[in-house]
């Protein structure tokens, strides 16, 4: 049986390929390379434009320790810790407050 998903989902499958191949420090030819298939294929896959296969997720997860749950959704764990790292968002800036709002009185 084949699912059908939305062209968010697969956008956001892309999204993370690229920010894996980002985090990998390596290059979108040498990665296409890497995985044996033509740059413009591995572009198809980064923008959303063709959904990745199975067989080429699970050549990702062999060769640099990724699951197919970061690849297909998003799951982070189970991840190598120092990929995960470089994977998580940063977190949102503590909001300033002005020295003189931020004073309390004390009694």
């Amino acid at each position: 049986m084949r699912v059908k998903h939305d062209d968010r989902w697969q956008k956001d499958v892309g999204s993370r390929l690229d920010a894996t191949r980002a985090a990998l420090e390596i290059d979108h030819a040498d990665m296409a390379r890497m995985l044996g298939i033509n740059p413009q294929r591995w572009s198809n896959y980064t923008n959303g434009h063709r959904p990745i296969s199975v067989d080429l997720a699970i050549l990702l997860c062999d060769r640099f320790g990724l699951t197919l749950d970061w690849i297909y959704r998003g799951r982070i764990d189970g991840m190598p810790v120092g990929l995960a790292d470089k994977l998580r968002p940063a977190p949102a800036p503590a909001s300033v407050v002005p020295l003189h709002q931020a004073k309390k009185k004390v009694r």
